[in-house]
């Protein structure tokens, strides 16, 4: 099936974790191989980052940012792996360049995460295996950020970010960058390249995303305008008390379904008494059933409208507890996975090792099945 595998890899990596700083406030991770030779997604999940550790969490948003971030590799997992690795200190480096700027929280974190992402793409570029041509893999982009009175999302490549607010109803959605839309047409066409099929070059199927340095050798421009450019549109958007979740998703799943029938499935989930570690292997196995052929990874954020939703008569807290229904209406329990929260979860869910070739770049014309087309 050459970049596809005889049948999918259902082993799912699942985590969850619950804030000691934001009420109400949880999420669950999972990813799973699916029908791909290999996996080449990533993601970060850090909760609770104070960059004003002399103030309480809640005096700015400032002082409790949660960061969630999806990494979709396409010709290889390096870059995916390695922007995961380092997203948690850029961020906070560049804070510490940029202590003297002179604006609002909330821009401020705008300003951190476009020179975040950035910064990033500038540094990878000089690891040995990038510059000796070993590897030319990319990686799409997309984070969303948490604070105490808003979401800031980043967003470079077709990875997305939505938010389900009051019953499930999208309140906000990041924008694709796919090379056919005319703003990055007219990019790509100024840094030398085409769009033939939909494809940058007639060869890839995103026009922004971390990596893909073939596209990125103009050495007279700035590398927001190369021809895939590294540049993410940032949005910063008001949270509700009456906000249900926060999505952070590869294509995997953006492929097989909409926006809103996500927001329809998880406000479903949620008043069946499932989990988020439940609802996020279950979306996963549910895109898969919708033949969804790439590899596929979710974080599912909480918030604390969650505990306005009607729910079944038995629910279960986020981490699988059992409780009645007017327990649920509570802050959910602690977690059992530790009385420390990770400081980040960067992770390429690995699954059992198979024979099959290496995969071709993800969402190149080099993929000649159907479903490769389909960006």
């Amino acid at each position: 099936m050459g970049a596809f595998l005889d049948k999918p890899v259902t082993d799912k990596h699942t985590f969850g974790e619950e804030s000691k700083t934001m009420q109400g406030v949880h999420y669950a991770v999972s990813s799973m191989q699916g029908w791909r030779v290999h996996m080449e997604d990533s993601h970060v999940h850090k909760l609770s980052l104070n960059l004003n550790p002399s103030q309480p969490p809640n005096a700015s948003p400032l002082n409790d940012i949660n960061i969630f971030a999806v990494y979709d590799g396409h010709g290889g997992d390096y870059i995916a792996k390695a922007s995961a690795e380092i997203t948690v200190d850029t961020f906070i480096n560049s804070f510490k360049q940029n202590t003297n700027v002179k604006s609002e929280p909330n821009d401020l974190i705008k300003t951190l995460l476009i020179d975040t992402f950035l910064k990033m793409d500038e540094k990878m570029r000089d690891h040995p295996k990038i510059k000796n041509g070993e590897d030319n893999s990319g990686c799409t982009a997309v984070c969303g950020v948490l604070t105490i009175d808003s979401y800031i999302v980043a967003n470079a490549g077709d990875s997305r970010c939505i938010i389900i607010g009051e019953n499930g109803e999208v309140k906000f959605t990041s924008k694709d960058h796919k090379p056919d839309l005319p703003e990055e047409t007219e990019r790509i066409s100024k840094a030398g390249g085409y769009v033939s099929m939909r494809r940058v070059n007639g060869d890839l199927a995103v026009s922004r995303g971390l990596g893909d340095y073939l596209y990125k050798r103009d050495q007279t421009i700035k590398a927001e305008n190369q021809q895939v450019s590294p540049l993410p549109d940032v949005t910063i958007i008001p949270r509700s008390k009456s906000d249900l979740f926060m999505v952070v998703a590869c294509d995997g799943i953006w492929d097989v379904m909409s926006n809103e029938e996500c927001g329809k499935y998880l406000l479903d989930k949620i008043k069946s008494g499932k989990n988020l570690k439940q609802m996020a292997e279950d979306l996963l196995d549910y895109c898969l059933n919708l033949n969804s052929r790439d590899n596929m990874s979710v974080i599912i954020v909480g918030l604390p409208g969650i505990e306005s939703v009607p729910k079944a008569s038995a629910v279960q807290s986020f981490v699988g507890e059992t409780m009645d229904v007017e327990d649920s209406k509570q802050k959910p329990k602690s977690s059992n996975l530790g009385s420390q929260p990770i400081s980040i979860e960067a992770t390429a869910a690995s699954a059992p090792a198979t024979t099959a070739p290496s995969s071709p770049r993800k969402g190149t014309a080099g993929n000649t099945s159907a479903d490769a087309q389909k960006n």
